[in-house]
């Protein structure tokens, strides 16, 4: 009876979804098999809580906001299963600065309040049978991409790392297996003087640049789909560090705002879908053009030549099917037979004359200057300017921080350019990026906390009985002269100032932050 009960929960959400397809805008229930909920931390807002809404016949779960450049700080995603699978659904996410966290269960907070630090990306899956008998299928609406990225499944990455881009809406969906057949693999690279691109390319697609002689200095890769389980790993070969650790499901290889090319590529699919799929790839290099398909872990690139990657394409192919045509999606192959710098009988290929040596390169020693950082005598707070510093001393009621011990002023040097060579003859040059120190502001002014606003009032006062004659009160010296002729005072002391209380004003916080070195000229190579 319970494998009857869960076979007529499964079918009976299939056919809702089917009917929602062939029937315009038919509300679809699936209150008896799951319920999502829950809540985001959002900035300024504070915990919003979710709305689920159909989309595509489905019912959707979406936490966060859209088109307000909001981060989302930290979510909260319930979960009921009525489908009588054992299991649940779990997650975790990537924070600013603190990178990922420990997998959450459904109902627990994953991220921080708080502390103003954005999400970047989040992985959700679902465990026990249900995970063999459902999908969760999730997307992210990230900084500057929007919802490029599209659906991803089961545990696969939705947003970015080592961007420093903020998730703004997630969007959450649990769907029956069969419901929604698709296995993609996805792929972006980072190019010289361009940067990350904007979209993701997928089977086949050419992702980087050709004819621009661009190096590629990162790349993402990523399995979309959930015909079946598994992933995607890979590593590429960086100049001056040769083969990086292998990285997984969308995790960046390569660097950023170093100026260092790839130089070639290995990628494996791993679990059942490296069972069920072969993973081919093929690249564009300096002075070989695009090269052969390699296949499964093997090297597709070059080493030893000092040549960049320019673009690269990656397709999925049913296990032991045909390997892709040299001439792929309009893109022709240069190099009918070599996928690296050595065939695979070893023997390496014909390729133009190394960049000769010559005998007086020109050496560009590297660039200095200098910063100034402005810390609170009392705490060693750090501020932009002295301004800052004012409103910090402001902030204090209690004799923590009043300004009386002298702000310290400390001067510290940084790197405005690396030292390198430039060849007089032809050869390539790489020139490192310039930088410049930043104020980077950590957060926004925000009103939160009230001071007085004092009256400056001037008065006399009585040597003995210690009455104040406040001069705003009109006093005269013929009243002065009275009060110690009608009573046992003798003398009148000299004028004093003291403060009335009025009312208060919102003072605002000031823009706390820090000094970073900053990319303001990309390097580039001649």
């Amino acid at each position: 009876m319970k494998k009857f009960r869960k076979i007529i929960s499964k079918m009976v959400m299939m056919a809702m979804f089917i009917g929602s397809i062939f029937v315009p805008h038919q509300d679809v229930d699936a209150s008896s098999t799951v319920a999502l909920g829950g809540e985001a931390h959002v900035q300024d807002y504070g915990d919003t809580a979710g709305k689920v809404v159909l989309e595509d016949g489905i019912e959707t779960l979406v936490l966060g906001t859209r088109g307000q450049s909001k981060r989302v700080e930290q979510v909260i995603i319930n979960f009921e299963n009525n489908t009588g699978y054992e299991g649940d659904m779990e997650y975790r996410v990537h924070r600013q600065d603190y990178g990922w966290t420990g997998w959450v269960q459904s109902g627990e907070a994953a991220g921080t309040t708080g502390q103003s630090k954005r999400l970047e990306a989040i992985e959700i899956r679902l465990t026990g049978e249900l995970a063999k008998e459902y999908d969760v299928r999730y997307s992210a609406h990230a900084q500057d991409y929007g919802d490029a990225q599209g659906w991803v499944y089961n545990g696969a990455l939705a947003g970015t790392t080592g961007e420093s881009k903020r998730l703004e809406e997630i969007k959450v969906q649990i769907i029956p297996k069969g419901m929604i057949n698709e296995q993609h693999v996805s792929y972006r690279v980072h190019r010289q003087d361009y940067g990350w691109e904007k979209t993701w390319s997928s089977d086949g697609d050419v992702s980087g640049t050709t004819g621009q002689s661009k190096r590629l200095e990162g790349i993402t890769i990523d399995i979309k789909g959930n015909v079946c389980d598994g992933g995607i790993t890979y590593r590429t070969h960086v100049q001056d560090y040769g083969w990086m650790d292998w990285v997984s499901n969308g995790t960046m290889s390569g660097t950023q705002g170093k100026a260092k090319r790839l130089e070639a590529i290995e990628i494996k699919l791993t679990g059942r879908l490296a069972e069920e799929y072969d993973v081919y790839y093929r690249v564009h290099a300096q002075n070989f053009g695009w090269m052969g398909w390699a296949k499964n872990g093997e090297a597709a690139g070059t080493s030893g030549y000092s040549y960049r990657l320019e673009a690269i394409q990656i397709v999925l192919v049913e296990k032991d099917s045909n390997a892709p045509t040299n001439t792929y999606k309009g893109v022709a192959q240069d190099n009918p037979t070599e996928y690296s710098s050595k065939s695979e009988t070893g023997t390496a290929p014909t390729v133009p004359t190394a960049p000769p040596t010559v005998a007086e390169p020109i050496k560009h020693e590297a660039r200095f200057g200098t910063y100034s950082v402005l810390k609170c005598g009392d705490c060693n707070g750090i501020f932009h300017n002295e301004e800052d510093l004012k409103l910090h001393y402001a902030e204090w009621t209690d004799d923590q921080c009043k300004g009386e011990t002298q702000p310290i002023v400390e001067t510290h040097e940084y790197l405005i350019q690396a030292a390198y060579t430039e060849y007089s003859e032809k050869g390539e040059t790489v020139v490192p990026p310039v930088y410049e120190m930043q104020w980077v502001v950590d957060e926004k002014s925000y009103i939160d906390y009230d001071v007085p606003v004092l009256k400056e009032r001037k008065y006399e006062m009585c040597n003995q009985c210690k009455k104040r004659f406040y001069h705003d009160e009109n006093v005269t010296n013929e009243m002065l002269g009275d009060h110690l002729e009608f009573s046992d005072c003798m003398s009148i002391s000299g004028t004093y100032t003291d403060y009335e209380q009025i009312g208060v004003e919102d003072v605002t916080h000031p823009e706390l932050g820090h000094w970073e070195s900053v990319e303001i000229e990309e390097g580039y190579t001649k």
